[in-house]
């Protein structure tokens, strides 16, 4: 994720990032906790990343206790307002491709 510049991409959408974590970054670790996992709630994210490197995988600074409800409640709240047609951009991050999703379908993307 950090390779393709996801949270940052998604932080110049939002504007200012003078939390600790940003939007950007709070959703890149949503993701990776789906990855990680699959059938697991939201407000489990702090303990799915209790042992992992979060500085290595998020950015300097940040630990598992910061993804907590809050930080993922404004991420959603921006995602709900942005509109998915706004966050789901992503063929345009370098390194990317991806097909023009058919109405009412996820975004497909692949990474190169």
């Amino acid at each position: 994720m950090r390779e393709i510049g996801l949270a940052e991409y998604l932080d110049e959408r939002v504007g200012g990032a003078e939390r600790k974590v940003s939007a950007g970054t709070a959703t890149v670790a949503m993701v990776l906790n789906g990855l990680g996992f699959s059938n697991r709630r939201l407000y489990l994210v702090p303990q799915f990343f209790a042992n992992k490197p979060v500085e290595l995988l998020l950015g300097e600074g940040i630990e598992a206790e910061d993804l907590n409800d809050d930080c993922r409640g404004r991420t959603l709240d921006w995602t709900k307002e942005a509109g998915p047609a706004r966050v789901r951009a992503l063929p345009k991050l370098p390194g990317v491709r991806g097909t023009r999703p058919s109405r009412g379908a996820c975004c497909r993307v692949a990474v190169r």
